[in-house]
């Protein structure tokens, strides 16, 4: 279990293995909700910083994939944005597209409250952020942009040394390519990756991450 302050309205929650990487930003917003594996530590974490779970007022999904999105349920307050290509696996509960059968789950049905689209923007307290549609590990992954301090959430699409796999449902490996070049368009000082370590304040290692991850990758 791992807690990290990033900013002074991000902070880094990591409840336990097979676990990705969680973000609760200005205190009632979280990027990604996990497997519900150690959903107890999640809870543990985010009161902890002194916030309960009905006080989370939006969760923004990076991908529909089970690993990211089945914890959603614990924090019913919450509505739930999502790329408005991955929205369809989580409304109907495809445990296929969702990849729930891989951990020996069901998929449940969950309400989308608002189905996101490429360059919108979101506003969770004073930031302003914007949604990059990066296809590749699925048809609706984002990225999460805040131009103004050059941070990204990431998601499946990119690590910190490597890119997501493309070998599932509605993966692609030519389109993972457009969304690494994509990527290469804006700048990025801090990249906060769904799995796995996090590069703080050093835009030359994540650029030249990406023209790695670009040419691995054709």
């Amino acid at each position: 279990m791992k807690i990290k302050k990033i900013a002074k309205d991000i902070i880094y929650i990591h409840a336990g293995s097979m676990e990705p990487n969680i973000y609760l930003i200005n205190n009632d917003t979280l990027i990604d909700t996990g497997l519900c594996l150690h959903k107890e530590r999640l809870i543990k974490c985010i009161k902890s910083v002194g916030i309960e779970p009905e006080n989370i007022k939006t969760i923004i999904n990076t991908h529909c994939h089970h690993d990211h999105t089945s914890a959603n349920v614990l924090f019913t307050n919450a509505k739930i944005l999502i790329h408005e290509k991955d929205a369809f696996c989580i409304e109907s509960g495809d445990s296929l597209k969702t990849g729930a059968f891989m951990f020996g789950k069901e998929a449940k049905k969950q309400k989308i409250s608002l189905k996101l689209h490429d360059n919108d923007s979101i506003r969770i307290g004073d930031v302003k952020f914007t949604i990059i549609n990066t296809p590749g590990h699925t048809d609706g992954s984002i990225c999460i942009y805040d131009e103004k301090r050059q941070i990204l959430f990431s998601g499946d699409t990119i690590f910190s040394e490597t890119y997501g796999r493309v070998d599932l449902e509605s993966g692609s490996k030519k389109d993972m390519k457009n969304s690494i070049e994509k990527l290469l368009s804006i700048k990025i000082k801090t990249l906060l990756p769904g799995h796995g370590d996090v590069i703080e304040n050093n835009e030359h290692k994540i650029n030249t991450l990406l023209h790695e991850l670009k040419k691995e990758v054709y």
